[in-house]
Formats: structure tokens, sequence, C-alpha cells
């Protein structure tokens, strides 16, 4: 195991407004700062029956639900998926949203095209992957978006719904391309049989059709945004055009907690990790020290472990330096096998029983072996956290990762800001171009955090371009040492 890792990083983040440096803090970022658009990427597919498939419809009512009633109590005020509680719609509303709900559910699925549907999933024995599931919530959304505003005007006082007759009998009519779409699937699959082609058909036509779709709505907002009387808010942009997509890729956030990572690399070696994550060769390298861990090498940080009456406990957590593994796929998740961010009540009353109570038969084949179904989901989740793709190999990535349940990251990034032991800075490294004014600045705040610790063992180190071999080596500065 490697006795050391390296953190590039910019001045800016060293010396400037977190102070990284003279703070001792690591900021463990979300995916989404992260610079792989691709970071995290579950590879969902949903199969279930009758039970399982009609209660994430009714999930995807209960969030179109709770979508229009923020619209209607924000205005103007942009609606976006950070105030839309996925995780639990259900009671976002307040009181009466239950029987409100309940009234869109009815009508939602008394149309017989619905029923069809739903049965016809259950049927089809296949994996429903992201791009397919959007198409069907695509077709399925003009008709819901119709029948929650409509129970709203009705229960709610909301505004008047003023679609004309031609506009119901056009959407319903849409509902009637659900299930022919399963049908005629199915005759394709049929007709090329059973081989790894018909796998590769499913995902190419819907692959394609998510795509046409797009473009037909980018043409369609365009052409609104630029008519003269032209009204559309973001939120009509948001909830009739971005709504089905942004709905399939939200569902993520019910299978595993929200994660955060820090970066580190066994090797600085290469010249485009400092020109990307060294500002450019003008930042630095920071050497951390790393301890024999039971599985991985670990770093020791200062955060949350636990609460009293008085509020959290701060101590000393071990975090794993996780190796980052490359390929070319991502991996594949049961989303029905995978809802482990919620309790086994909630998982029973709105995922796994119907409304008369009776319960799906897919949980006790899933759970039949708690010990092993267990494993296997923090299994994906090791692999999720760890998983990129193969243009990213060159970085030789291992990162620490932040997944409390003790404190909700998400909603401060303070708290994911984790002090380390100066004892486990073992060294810092210059870029090539970093500017003497910040090497200057830099061991001031080192010279200063010695003396304090008494620690005459910290190294300095320059790096430079080694002529021969096209390599980024660094060398001991080793006359720079405080006495």
């Amino acid at each position: 195991m490697p006795d050391h890792y390296y953190r590039l990083r910019p001045i800016e983040s060293l010396l400037g407004v977190h102070k990284e440096l003279e703070t001792q803090t690591i900021y463990f970022a979300s995916p989404e700062e992260l610079n792989d658009p691709m970071e995290g990427f579950k590879d969902l597919f949903w199969m279930g029956d009758e039970i399982l498939w009609t209660n994430l419809f009714k999930h995807y009512l209960r969030c179109v639900s709770v979508t229009f009633t923020l619209i209607l109590l924000l205005g103007k005020e942009p609606v976006t998926w950070t105030d839309i509680p996925v995780e639990e719609p259900s009671h976002a509303n307040g009181p009466g949203a239950d029987e409100l709900d309940e009234k869109i559910f009815a009508a939602f699925f008394a149309q017989p095209s619905v029923a069809e549907f739903v049965r016809g999933l259950a049927q089809s024995g296949h994996p429903i992957r992201r791009d397919e599931l959007s198409s069907y919530i695509r077709l399925m959304h003009p008709f819901a978006s119709l029948v929650a505003q409509k129970v709203f005007a009705e229960n709610m006082g909301g505004p008047p719904l003023d679609a004309p007759p031609e506009v119901w009998t056009a959407v319903i009519d849409a509902l009637g391309n659900l299930p022919l779409a399963l049908r005629e699937m199915a005759k394709a699959e049929k007709d090329i049989g059973s081989s790894p082609e018909s796998v590769d058909l499913r995902a190419t036509i819907f692959a394609i059709g998510r795509n046409t779709a797009r473009q037909m709505d980018l043409i369609n907002q365009y052409n609104r945004h630029e008519a003269p009387d032209a009204r559309d808010t973001p939120n009509k942009t948001f909830f009739y055009f971005q709504f089905p997509d942004g709905y399939v890729d939200q569902l993520s956030r019910l299978t595993y907690s929200k994660w955060h990572a820090a970066c580190f690399m066994s090797d600085i070696g290469n010249s485009s990790l400092w020109g990307s994550y060294g500002d450019g060769h003008k930042g630095v390298a920071l050497k951390f020290k790393a301890r024999t861990g039971a599985r991985h090498p670990t770093l020791g940080l200062h955060g949350v472990n636990g609460w009293s009456h008085q509020g959290p406990l701060r101590g000393l957590i071990q975090h794993e330096f996780l190796p980052v593994t490359y390929g070319n796929s991502h991996v594949p998740i049961d989303f029905f096998a995978s809802l482990g961010n919620m309790s086994m009540d909630k998982l029973n009353r709105y995922w796994y029983q119907d409304a008369s109570g009776a319960r799906s038969a897919r949980p006790e084949k899933i759970f039949a072996d708690q010990p092993a179904w267990r494993k296997q989901y923090w299994d994906n989740y090791t692999r999720i956290i760890s998983t990129k793709l193969d243009d990213w190999k060159h970085e030789k990535e291992h990162r620490l990762i932040f997944s409390s349940s003790l404190v909700d990251p998400a909603n401060s990034k303070a708290e994911r800001a984790l002090k380390y032991n100066f004892e486990d800075l073992l060294g810092i490294v210059f870029g090539i171009k970093t500017s003497e004014e910040h090497k200057m600045a830099i061991m001031k705040i080192i010279e200063t955090k010695c003396r304090a610790e008494s620690r005459f063992d910290f190294l300095f180190y320059q790096s430079h371009f080694l002529r021969d071999t096209g390599a980024i080596i660094h060398s001991p500065l080793s006359l720079l040492q405080f006495k």
C-alpha cells in the first residue's frame, strides 16, 4: 500500500477566501462540483409487477402535484429539483395532500390505456432503462399535468383550467401510444430473436427517441421565446418541457445517500494533471501521509461523529483512500431492489404494497437473503462512487468519501471542509510556474505551524520538466528547513 498521496490545489483555494492551508482543511465536493459529468452515474433499470409499477407512477404523480403547488406558491420564483422532495413527496403539500393526491390517482388510472400499459410493463419481462422510461413519462405527462390542474382548480382554488375539449382528446389519445409502444417493441424483438441485438435495438430506439424529443423541445421553446407575445416563464419551461426527463434522472436520489469526494493522486508526474487541477502549473501539490487501514490506507479527519443533547459531537474519523476503477461501463442498478435510502415502513407503504394492502411478490425475493442483499447493495455503492470512464485513467485517482448520516452536508459547505492534523501533511510540491510571492506566503504559514508544533521534518519540493522522458518530476528543496 502507498504510504502517501498527493492533492493538487490552485493557489486561490489554498491561500484565498477558504484559506485551506492555514485552516488545514480538505473540502469534499459534491458529484455536481466535480469535472466529470458522469460522476456517480447509476445505470438504473426498472423491472417490477403491477404493484411496483403502479406505485412508481403514483410517486411521479405526487412529484407533479408538489411541483404544481410550488409553482402556485412561488409565482415567478424559479422552481428547481432542489425544491422538490423527491425522496418523500407524500405529505409535502401539507394537510389534505393525501386526499388531493388520491383524486389525481383516480383520474389518472381510470384511463384504460394507463391500466393496459401498467399490465404490459409487468408482463414484459424486460428491464426498462432511463431512455425508455423517459419516453413513457413524456407521453403521459401532458395528461397528468391536465389532471393535476383540474383537481387543484376544483379542490384548492387553483387557477381555472381553460383547456378546450380537443386538448383533452389529444392528450388522452396520446396515452394510447403507451401500450402500443410496448406491443411494437415486443414484436420487433420477437422478429430479431433472443440475441444481443434485441437489447441493442431497444436501447437504440429509445435513445434516438429521447434525442429527437429533446430537439423538438428546444425548437418549441425557441419559437415560443421568440414570439412577440411570448409569456413563457422558467417554471412553465421546467414543468412542461424539462420535467419528464428530469424526473427519471432524479429517481436515483431514492437509491443511495448523497456523497461527496476529496480527490487525491498516487502520482503527479502527468503534465495535464497539473494543468487541470494545479491551476496551469501555478498551484501546488500537498503530500499527505497514508496510514495503514483494514482495506485501504487512511487519513484521519475531524468531523461530526455523533450527537448529544447539546448538539453535534466531533472527533477524528479515519477516511479510506478508495482507489478509482476505470472502465467503459457503469454499475447496473435494479431500482426496485435498491431503495435503501428509506425506512422499511415507508418502503411498504409507498412502494411494496397497493392501496388494499396486497404486497408485491418481488420484495420476498429481493430480501430472501438479507446479508447477501446488504452486501450487494453496499458493493454497488462502492462501485458507483469509485468508477470512472477509461478517459480518466491517467489520473490514477484515489478519493476520500464523506457520506454522513449524522449531518446533511448538502445544506452546509462548511460541514464538508474537514480538518486534518498537521503531522499528516508531509510536504508541499511547488508547481513549475508557482510564483515566488505565493511560495513565500506558503512558507510563512508552514513556518508558523512547524514552530507551534516543534516540527522540523517538513519538506518542500520543486517540480520541473524531465527532458529525457517528458515527465514532470519533483525534487526536494532540502535547504529549506526550519530550525
